[in-house]
């Protein structure tokens, strides 16, 4: 079941919004549970073991760390919690390399296991001692299947109180709505477009440069819409999960840029295995390593093929000669010229993300600098831009401020005509939305693959 599903949209979310308020309160998280559950059975039903696994393990592996640090046993709690992060980082590992179907989400859902190991371990969090209140945190579904990866300590509390109001209920609807839009409007809109230049057996050089930013405005709006969909439904049932993006296009380092986009991915890094290395303050040699370290994991992360370990370097690459050569000469540029360099660096990243291998994304960036002999411009150059300039002018657009500056501006007008003319630009969009739905041409979500 997807998130742009009819049978999610008009019949899984709305009944489960309204059950969940119907139900008495000490049986709201038994019920998310089950719903969330479910909702994974469906998406990915030979898969629900490792889930349900993942799950119980995690419990018993948390309860027993819990156990150490209160006898102050800090020799096997250590030796407890490198084990646990073995086995759930082994099993990531066997999914992910080995050529076995892929489970769905178990990068997500594994990281929220060690998240909540992590934070018990250190001192950060106590193990919960409800089951079902931590089997909610690793299976909730909004965030099961491909996050925002919310951490346990920050969730913990949440747990025990998560009180629905029409405020939520409604902020939790427009997010929903925005991430809906962005995905099914825009998204997959620049995935048809990239698709078609992508299956041309050679092109002009702009027509490749072309289908690489069709390709990375897909994957940003395909990301943060889902992002958007699952903050918006966690709003709906009283959670507040972690924002995933943050304009990162607008970035003016390549540092800042990872700190707009997939934040939470970021933020897991950084909170448990970046500063545990030592961060920063080791010095310049150490500050190399751990960066090293870091980009290479998050390459990792992200897929099992030489290309996405590339994409690691290459970002960790660039990270390291930003922090310790390039930021006396970037600060001195203007910030639309900073922005234009970190969106080339994005950009070019890009390409080992779908390219399968390392000989076709040569074979693409040999495009763009003319070794198909096709010119720099042609008329399929021309053909593809005139085509999708309209989209091209609203997706640059979106990427900024543009769109909530104009939302703010509407709320302003005199009187109601504010809120019918934002409640009328919303049905307008919902109706696009599920037009596109309905006709079967919306795809699946590029992250799921992750």
């Amino acid at each position: 079941m997807s998130f742009v599903s009819l049978l999610f949209l008009v019949v899984f979310l709305p009944a489960s919004v309204l059950l969940a308020r119907l139900i008495p309160e000490r049986f709201r998280n038994t019920f998310l549970l089950l719903v969330s559950l479910l909702f994974y059975a469906w998406s990915a039903g030979r898969n629900l073991p490792v889930l349900l696994g993942e799950m119980v393990f995690t419990y018993f592996a948390a309860r027993e760390l819990q156990r150490r640090r209160a006898r102050g046993d800090t020799g096997t709690l250590s030796f407890c919690l490198l084990a646990d992060t073995v086995l759930l980082a082994a099993v990531l590992a066997v999914y992910k390399y080995s050529g076995l179907p892929l489970p769905a989400g178990i990068s997500f859902f594994t990281f929220s296991a060690l998240s909540c190991l992590f934070d018990v371990g250190r001192g950060k969090a106590d193990a919960e001692k409800n089951p079902v209140s931590l089997w909610l945190y690793l299976a909730f579904f909004p965030k099961v299947l491909m996050g925002p990866i919310a951490q346990y300590a920050d969730m913990l509390p949440q747990m025990d109180s998560h009180p629905v109001s029409a405020a939520s209920l409604e902020r939790g609807t427009l997010r929903f709505l925005a991430g809906l839009f962005k995905k099914v409007l825009l998204a997959d809109a620049f995935g048809d477009a990239f698709r078609q230049i992508h299956a041309l057996p050679q092109m002009a050089s702009m027509t490749a440069v072309l289908g690489t930013v069709f390709y990375g405005l897909q994957l940003y709006y395909d990301f943060s819409g889902y992002s958007d969909m699952a903050i918006g439904a966690a709003s709906m049932f009283g959670f507040r999960l972690p924002r995933n993006f943050d304009h990162p296009y607008t970035a003016g380092s390549a540092s800042d840029f990872w700190r707009r986009w997939h934040i939470t991915l970021g933020a897991w890094f950084r909170d448990y295995v970046y500063i545990p290395l030592g961060g920063s303050r080791a010095g310049k040699a150490r500050l190399v390593l751990n960066l090293a370290v870091v980009w290479l994991l998050t390459g990792i992360w992200h897929g099992n093929t030489v290309n996405f370990v590339l994409w690691g370097l290459w970002w960790g690459i660039i990270v390291i000669l930003e922090k310790l050569v390039l930021a006396r000469f970037l600060d001195k540029l203007s910030g639309v010229l900073r922005c234009a360099l970190v969106n080339l660096a994005a950009f070019s990243g890009w390409i080992f993300f779908f390219s399968p291998t390392p000989g076709d994304c040569l074979h693409w960036w040999g495009q763009i600098f003319g070794a198909a002999g096709a010119g720099f411009w042609n008329s399929q150059t021309t053909w593809y831009l005139t085509g999708n300039l309209i989209l091209l002018a609203a997706g640059i657009a979106a990427c900024g401020t543009i769109p909530a500056r104009l939302v703010s501006r509407i709320r302003k007008c005199r009187g109601r005509s504010g809120v019918w003319i934002l409640a009328g630009l919303t049905a307008l969009l919902l109706l696009l939305s599920v037009a596109r739905i309905l006709s079967s041409t919306y795809q699946t979500f590029l992250y799921a693959a992750f």
